[in-house]
């Protein structure tokens, strides 16, 4: 009996975005194993780790280790953004190597976009830290990243929850987890990426209201930013308490993603009894 094909559609939010952690977590103690997985942004960070063979336990591990010093460098606004990716791009070398997207153990893709055309770029094969670091060029902190000539950033801008591409790629079931829906910042940002990336979660926001969605459940992490915790939260502390939301969250839909499962697999073997019995019939009239 062929098995349902299950996806995951994991959205940006930078540091949000961990909470996706606690929902593959959850996912994985049920005996729930993507065949597919779409992340943009930090939902392609965290995507592409697991998608390429690192454990969730170990994605968890590395991702406590992380602070602002490790993930951004200062670019002195040279090339058209405040920080320069070479400490991101160390990161993704440890973690990513040079694993092709064509290799990950689960099937991949992750979204950016090319700033001059505003044409959504989807990367279904290649260099997997290269795809991964084109999906979470935020614009304005990070600069645009020339490839082919194109000039790409980050994904979130035209697709946040990159669940019509897992449709794309064949899943049968979608299971989404928005992280920024519900977020917004409940203190006036006080720098200059605080107000660019709260611009952007504003946007996107937006934009999402009015997306046709494609998932049969959509995950969403209730994050607590009265607490001061917001998309540049690389705290270990503040990183621990996004994850506890995404794992809060998926014990809340697990139920419903089971029954899903089930009707789902129990649909495929109503059809097949259908089909062998239109196969009998044939056979009978013959």
């Amino acid at each position: 009996m062929k098995k349902p094909k299950i996806a995951l559609a994991l959205s940006g939010g930078s540091a949000l975005g961990f909470a996706h952690i606690g929902v593959i977590e959850v996912l994985e103690k049920n005996g729930i194993r993507p065949d597919i997985i779409v992340g943009t942004s930090m939902g392609s960070v965290i995507g592409g780790a697991y998608a390429s063979g690192m454990s969730i336990n170990e994605i968890k591990e590395a991702s406590l280790k992380m602070s602002k010093g490790k993930f951004f460098d200062a670019n002195l606004f040279r090339g058209g953004g405040i920080f320069g990716g070479k400490q991101i791009n160390k990161i993704f070398q440890v973690h990513y190597g040079d694993k092709k997207i064509e290799d990950t153990k689960i099937k991949f893709a992750c979204v950016g976009v090319d700033m001059v055309t505003a044409e959504q770029v989807i990367f279904k094969s290649g260099s997997l830290k290269d795809a991964v670091r084109v999906s979470m060029n935020i614009p304005a902190l990070f600069s645009p990243i020339i490839s082919n000539g194109r000039s790409l950033v980050d994904g979130g801008l035209l697709n946040n929850i990159p669940d019509d591409i897992a449709k794309e790629m064949g899943a049968d079931i979608i299971i989404a987890v928005d992280v920024m829906t519900g977020t917004y910042r409940k203190q006036a940002p006080k720098s200059v990426q605080d107000t660019i990336i709260s611009t952007m979660h504003l946007m996107i926001v937006h934009q999402q209201k009015n997306r046709k969605k494609f998932a049969d459940i959509e995950i969403i992490p209730y994050i607590e930013t009265e607490k001061n915790i917001h998309e540049m939260s690389y705290e270990k502390n503040k990183i621990q308490q996004i994850i506890d939301a995404g794992t809060l969250a998926c014990e809340k839909n697990i139920e419903a993603i089971k029954k899903l499962l089930t009707k789902t697999t129990l649909s495929e073997k109503k059809t097949v009894k259908k089909v062998s019995e239109k196969v009998s019939e044939k056979r009978k009239s013959k």
